[in-house]
């Protein structure tokens, strides 16, 4: 006789939950791969007062990006 499978435990639903959601964006990233046509302007930007600095990287032709990304949803 064979045993049921164990109960789901919030590890192994974390881990699905993100391997679906890595799943979801690689497929919106096909789509919008070739749509793209601006440049990208890359910046450090002081978040907080730490001293923290966080690389942001940002279309310049963002109505442009907006509206492709719309088209998708």
């Amino acid at each position: 006789m064979q045993l049921p499978p164990p109960a789901p435990t919030n590890e192994t639903r974390a881990i699905e939950s993100r391997e679906q959601s890595e799943h979801m964006y690689a497929k919106m990233n096909e789509k919008l791969l070739d749509t793209f046509k601006g440049t990208l302007q890359e910046q450090k930007v002081n978040a907080n007062s730490t001293g923290r600095y966080y690389r942001l990287t940002a279309s310049t032709d963002f109505q442009s990006f907006l509206s492709t990304v719309q088209r998708y949803q």
